[in-house]
């Protein structure tokens, strides 16, 4: 994580604000008799309603009755922050300390092709 002064496309100086993380969950098929195909919308994270980093989840196959960890890299690179966390700002050299909540969101599908048709 680091935040620091920068300017936006336009020109407008600005607190710019950079994250780098990893996000890893566990997805779990446990069907007897089909696998299932594994598609999700960009992982993003969210300050309130200041998206600061977003990620893409590679699609998958899952056989019957497997579990995998899923690791996906959600990053941002220079966001503009606009006055949107002077939290971040006005501690710089103290952002081992800060606690700041974020909201993940994404939308995972599973699809299982049975006999030759989607269900």
């Amino acid at each position: 994580m680091n935040a620091n002064a920068g300017n936006d496309q336009s020109g407008l100086p600005t607190d710019m604000f950079s994250l780098n993380s990893t996000v890893k969950i566990s997805y779990r098929n446990p069907a007897t008799f089909f696998a299932v195909h594994v598609t999700s919308t960009p992982w993003e994270l969210h300050y309130f309603q200041l998206k600061i980093a977003s990620g893409q989840m590679k699609k998958f196959t899952q056989s019957r009755k497997s579990q995998r960890k899923v690791v996906t890299i959600v990053k941002g690179s220079q966001v503009p922050l606009y006055g949107g966390i002077p939290v971040l700002v006005a501690s710089r050299e103290h952002l081992n300390t800060i606690a700041v909540p974020l909201n993940l969101t994404f939308v995972m599908r599973s699809r299982a092709y049975i006999l030759g048709r989607l269900l």
